[in-house]
């Protein structure tokens, strides 16, 4: 699990990076390391962290689809 979380944290980062970068692929990488942060606090049996892993998931997604609406770069 590890290892795992360490992947999250790093895709989670560069997420962040390339929002600042004005890339809307940043948003995909959120969505993949939310959903991965919801099974580690699963199986961690962080139940109270999985809410709000869910929140930010719904909220990068709106941002992908709001940046796919209004254009930016690919």
């Amino acid at each position: 699990m590890d290892f795992l979380a360490i992947i999250l944290a790093i895709l989670s980062i560069t997420g962040a990076i390339l929002n600042v970068l004005k890339v809307k692929w940043g948003f995909i990488l959120w969505i993949v390391s939310n959903v991965g942060w919801v099974v580690v606090d699963w199986y961690a049996k962080l139940y109270e962290q999985i809410p709000v892993w869910i929140v930010y998931t719904v909220i990068s997604s709106w941002g992908f689809w709001t940046w796919n609406k209004v254009g930016g770069k690919k």
